[in-house]
């Protein structure tokens, strides 16, 4: 389905039905030639290949599909007609390779290459034909700069282990990782929680979880001593990752502005190898109930890290799940299960510090949550709830929380700010949440605020002000500022006091409260369906002087930081953009390359032209 969902480019990220997309994808190759490459193909059940294949089939005689795989059972499964297989790089080719990663960024590359060329070439050798050898092995050799320390890894006796206790094990790998300081073979053995295959990752979405398994605190009192930022600490440790080769830009999924990775298959497999005693992936259906009723399943007294996946039969969670007393990490990777209750399940596993529910499309999230006194990260991605507990706010050492796409929240606790540790609040597609309670600015150590929503109307005095934002200067990336419209004048938002936040990157205001949640459509709108969308919308009364004149004294005084790089203001109801945005002063924000003005009805004067894009 995700395929065929890529293919016809609908669906929206929802559900989809198999009759919707056949009709999709039938209209769209009928008689038509196509091309077709499905890359790095695993599967070996016909049943997840027919039905695609019988949609293709109306497409026009001379179309082809090219399938690239490891598995020859694979090419046969799928009715291939020719298979042209792979032969091994030639040690000439490795050596080619090999140099390209090792000297990537040296000056003198060439005079260095000459003069490690024998050396690199019994290396080369010692790759067997293989691009992930090669390329692992160069990317070691990076961080190797004399002959003797090339020398030292060529008669290492890595190169005589051939296989881990049951497993093959590339050599140059081991080499690799064995290179790795203990901080970072902690990091990369945690990412063999991973799905294998295609799963594509953020930087961001890494780092917070070896935060949340407090691999960055050494980091955190050295970068402390030194005034330097642990989200900078955590990047440095991510992107030596990326540059040893055990992560990988994922040059595919990354189209926007957003870098995602991905782990090699054989890489993964290494990373599970390592902690193969303590991580865990289970199928939770009838069977494996079944097998622990028995006690023919899984000893879990020295699991750490488990990832479930439960079948839809399933009502309950099962309680052999409750004897890993000491599990530190719980992740679903399955169905959503919105009639599961986790209750029993936090009463037992107390010593969680990352519980990640995300997709499950929880309909209530239980009180007995204060159990899990340790809890560091929290991911409630796509629950149904319309609110959280209150006794979530007990969660003293909590550093992320993501309740991403709640569609269904209305509001937060009223005690927010008893969360002082919260490093990570990500509120994005949290469309029924209209305002922000009072507190928010007590969280000091916040990195990351997808949404701020200003508060007003009936919610003004539990709500929180945009002043709130005031000390926040931590904040990275991206922020968008949600119902400038209830901001009562300059000198409130000048509190803000945005231009000290030198780490945002992207700024977005909203003067509606519903802006976020819609797609500006670019095509021209006539008057009078602008009448009626104002009508429907809870929009800023800019008819009268007073009121058009507060909005640009808002917007003058959330003046940003210059090294801003991208800049959005929706439904602005002033007639003159603010003097930071025109004349000279628009020329100090030498970083920004985007701008987007929309649905500013009342200016008729653009900021000045400069090498920005304005689409």
């Amino acid at each position: 389905m995700d395929i065929i969902r890529e293919i016809v480019g609908g669906g929206g990220g929802g559900e989809i039905t198999w009759e919707y997309v056949n009709r999709q994808l039938t209209s769209l190759v009928d008689g038509k030639h196509f091309l077709l490459v499905l890359d790095d193909v695993w599967s070996e059940d016909p049943i997840q290949w027919d039905p695609l294949r019988l949609s293709l089939k109306h497409g026009s005689q001379g179309s082809r599909i090219i399938v690239t795989t490891r598995n020859e059972r694979v090419a046969g499964m799928m009715g291939t007609t020719y298979v042209h297989k792979l032969e091994i790089l030639s040690d000439e080719a490795c050596w080619s390779l090999l140099r390209q990663y090792a000297f990537v960024g040296r000056q003198e590359e060439e005079e260095e290459c000459e003069k490690l060329k024998a050396i690199g070439m019994e290396l080369a050798k010692k790759c067997n034909g293989l691009p992930l050898s090669a390329k692992t092995l160069g990317s070691l050799l990076r961080f190797k700069e004399s002959k003797q320390d090339w020398q030292y890894v060529l008669e290492s006796d890595i190169w005589r282990v051939v296989s881990t206790v049951d497993k093959p094990v590339l050599p140059a790998l081991l080499l690799s990782y064995n290179d790795l300081p203990s901080h970072l073979k902690q990091c990369f053995a945690y990412c063999s929680l991973f799905p294998r295959g295609n799963y594509p990752f953020t930087k961001l979405s890494v780092i917070i979880e070896w935060m949340a398994q407090g691999f960055l605190s050494d980091s955190m009192a050295a970068a402390s001593s030194s005034d330097e930022d642990l989200i900078r600490v955590s990047d440095e440790y991510f992107n030596n990752l990326v540059m040893r080769s055990f992560f990988q830009k994922d040059v595919i999924n990354s189209r926007r502005i957003i870098q995602l990775y991905q782990m090699h298959d054989v890489i993964h497999d290494f990373a599970k190898s390592l902690v193969e005693k303590e991580c865990f992936t289970l199928m939770i259906d009838a069977t494996a109930v079944a097998a622990a009723a028995q006690e023919e399943f899984i000893n879990f007294s020295k699991a750490r890290h488990l990832c479930v996946s439960i079948a839809e039969e399933i009502r309950r969670i099962p309680a052999f799940i409750y004897k890993a007393k000491k599990l530190r990490t719980l992740k679903n990777i399955g169905a959503p299960v919105p009639s599961i209750s986790f209750s029993e399940l936090f009463r037992h596993l107390t010593c969680l510090t990352t519980l990640d529910l995300g997709g499950t499309y929880l309909e209530e999230l239980p009180k007995e949550i204060e159990k899990l006194i340790h809890l560091r990260y929290l991911n409630l991605s796509g629950a149904r709830f319309k609110e959280l507990p209150k006794t979530l706010t007990s969660l003293y050492n909590l550093q992320v929380l993501i309740l991403y796409g709640c569609m269904n929240l209305c509001k937060l606790s009223e005690e927010i700010g008893r969360l002082v540790n919260l490093i990570v609040l990500e509120l994005t597609e949290c469309r029924q949440l209209s305002y922000l309670p009072k507190g928010i600015g007590r969280l000091s150590r916040l990195r990351s605020l997808s949404d701020f929503i200003v508060s007003g109307g009936v919610e003004i005095n539990g709500g929180c002000k945009i002043r709130e934002l005031q000390d926040l200067n931590f904040l990275k990336d991206t922020l968008r500022i949600i119902g400038l419209g209830r901001v009562e004048n300059g000198n409130e938002s000048e509190m803000a006091c945005l231009k000290n936040k030198q780490q945002l990157r992207a700024l977005y205001f909203y003067f509606n409260q519903f802006t976020s949640a819609s797609l500006v459509d670019e095509e021209v709108v006539n008057e009078e369906e602008e009448e009626e969308e104002e009508e429907e919308e809870e929009e800023v009364d800019g008819g009268d002087m007073l009121s058009r004149r507060r909005m640009e004294d808002v917007l003058e005084s959330l003046r940003p930081h210059p090294n801003l790089e991208k800049l959005i203001i929706r439904d602005y109801p002033g007639a003159v953009y603010p003097n930071w945005m025109m004349g000279s002063d628009f020329m100090m924000f030498s970083n920004l390359v985007f701008l987007e003005l929309s649905n500013c009805r009342k200016c008729k004067h653009l900021p000045p032209r400069r090498k920005t894009t304005i689409p």
